[in-house]
């Protein structure tokens, strides 16, 4: 059950909520979701767990804690999305757009230690499996930030690039 596996990898519990709607309300992402945090709580304690694993949500959350912070029960849907991640990841449930982007950003940290915006994006376009105008749009997009300065499309690897991936062997597998 999810509820267990969120209270493992988490320590939170979602059935300490609710349902005010506090998190929903004050989610600057919340636009963006296919449900809201709270629509997502209330999921996991029907049960509804393959649904919430599906949801785009965990994976739009951008950590900004203001849902903990206005909860009245404490309850931190932000920490539940990043245990929701964990096990969607060892369930092999994650949209290929998301995959793409994970994979390309560790690739780019692992060989430059940082992320080279410009270079970054040019190649989420290419591997995203767009429509043509949609890489067009893009592209028109990546230009005009170019030009004000916003992105560079130089590579820069930072000196000691090796540490990084040191760490990141020491991490890896681990739960967040």
């Amino acid at each position: 059950m999810l509820v267990e596996e969120i209270k493992k990898i988490a320590d939170e519990n979602p059935l300490a909520c609710f349902q005010c709607g506090n998190c929903t309300g004050s989610c600057p992402l919340e636009f963006a979701m296919d449900y809201g945090p709270r629509k997502i709580i209330h999921m996991i304690q029907i049960g509804l767990d393959e649904e919430v694993l599906k949801s785009n949500t965990i994976w739009l959350c951008s950590s900004c804690y203001t849902c903990t912070y206005r909860c009245p029960r404490k309850v931190s849907f932000t920490r539940i999305a990043y245990a929701l991640k964990n096990i969607a990841l060892k369930k092999n449930i994650v949209p290929r757009n998301v995959k793409v982007f994970y994979e390309t950003f560790l690739r780019h940290v692992l060989e430059y230690g940082r992320l080279n915006e410009g270079i970054f994006v040019n190649e989420l376009v290419l591997k995203a499996g767009k429509s043509f105008r949609e890489v067009i749009r893009d592209v028109n997009l990546g230009i005009r930030l170019w030009r004000k300065g916003k992105i560079s499309m130089k590579i820069s690897k930072i000196k000691r690039v090796e540490d990084i991936k040191k760490l990141y062997e020491l991490v890896e597998g681990k739960e967040v």
